[in-house]
This record gives structure tokens, sequence and C-alpha cells, in this order.
């Protein structure tokens, strides 16, 4: 039996579902994004012959249907379940029991500023259970505030409001788990990306060779 429905089966009161906001997810950006992704494979692959072209190619193919097939399931599986006095969310591949009945934690509303070159910055709402460490972290300009307000007074939990905004780092420090390790340190994650890249053209061109 999965985390939520064990959930469920503890009690008989109706669930509250919570979603993100359907009219912000864009279908139309998202396939003009696949499509430019398989141009850009296609000419990426001149640089290649015979077999190691045709890998190239596929995947290219493969990843943007992967991508927009993970993004198209999220739209129906991602949701937060409060159901007799627990919460549960729903992610792609599983749901996960966040906080049971009489849970201790906090919710937290911080502000993330990804950097002076782009100016962007991110609203998050954190559910930060017992241990300190964030259950989950929502992008409060993908869900409706108003909502997740219920569920935070649902389930009794008092908030915390961060006035200044922080670094990715900054604020995985101050919030463990709030940021994943890759947005935190983006030039190592870098790095990283291009010695397996790297790596991998080198292994296409031993295969053609």
């Amino acid at each position: 039996m999965s985390d939520g429905r064990q959930v469920a089966a503890a009690g008989n009161s109706p669930p509250l579902v919570v979603r993100p906001r359907q009219e912000l997810q864009n279908k139309r950006g998202l396939s003009v994004g696949a499509v430019g992704w398989i141009l850009a494979s296609l000419l990426y692959s001149f640089r290649f012959h015979g077999s190691s072209r045709v890998v190239v190619v596929c995947m290219g193919v493969a990843l943007a249907v992967i991508v927009v097939g993970l993004l198209t399931l999220s739209r129906r599986r991602v949701k937060l379940t409060l159901i007799d006095g627990g919460l549960v969310f729903s992610g792609l591949l599983r749901d996960r029991v966040l906080f049971t009945k009489g849970s201790v934690g906090r919710v937290a509303h911080v502000e993330v500023e990804w950097g002076k070159t782009s100016g962007r910055q991110s609203r998050l709402w954190l559910l930060i259970n017992a241990t300190g460490k964030t259950a989950v972290g929502l992008n409060r300009e993908l869900w409706d505030g108003a909502q997740l307000e219920n569920v935070r007074e649902s389930l009794g939990l008092p908030i915390e409001v961060a006035d200044t905004p922080r670094r990715p780092a900054e604020l995985r420090k101050a919030f463990p788990g709030s940021i994943p390790w890759w947005a935190a340190h983006p030039a190592m994650a870098s790095s990283l990306a291009i010695v397996i890249i790297a790596v991998l053209v080198l292994l296409l061109q031993h295969i053609a060779s």
C-alpha cells in the first residue's frame, strides 16, 4: 500500500487536494522548446559521421521526448493532499507522507536570488519538519497562495517570513533541503556536466572510429 493510501485509510474525512496553477503551464512553449532541442541535435550531429551521427540524433530526440513526457506527467501527478490531519505530496514517481496528524513543524516564506546577472528571484513556500529539514519546497508563483495558507492553517503550523532574499547556497544552509545541490553550486554542477558531456563525446568518437 502506498504512503498516500495509508494516510487515506486512517480516516474518512474528505481530502483537500491542491494542485499547481494550470494556467501557468505553457504547453505551446513546451512544444516549441522540444522542437528547438531536436533541431539543435540535428545540427550538432553534422560534426559526426556514420553510426555516431545516428546515435547523437537519437539521443537528442529521446531526451526531448523524455522531458516532454515528464512535464506532461507532472501536470497530472503533482499535488498536495490534506487528509485526516496528514499531508501527502504526490510527485512524478511516488507519494510521500510529509506530515501525519500531530506532527511538529513550520512553514517558511523565503525568497531566493539567483544572481545579479539574471536578476531573477523566486518566492518559495517551504514546509519544514521537526528535524529542521525541508520536507517540500514549492514555488509560490506556481501554486495558489490562499490554498497553501489553507493547508498551513489546517495543519496548525506556525509561519516564518524571511524578509531578505538569499542566494541559493545561503538559503540551502539556512533551510537544509530547500534548494537542490546543483542549484546551490551552479559552477561545480556545470563543470561536472561538461566533464560528463566530454566523456560521452569521446565515447561516440571511439565508437565511430
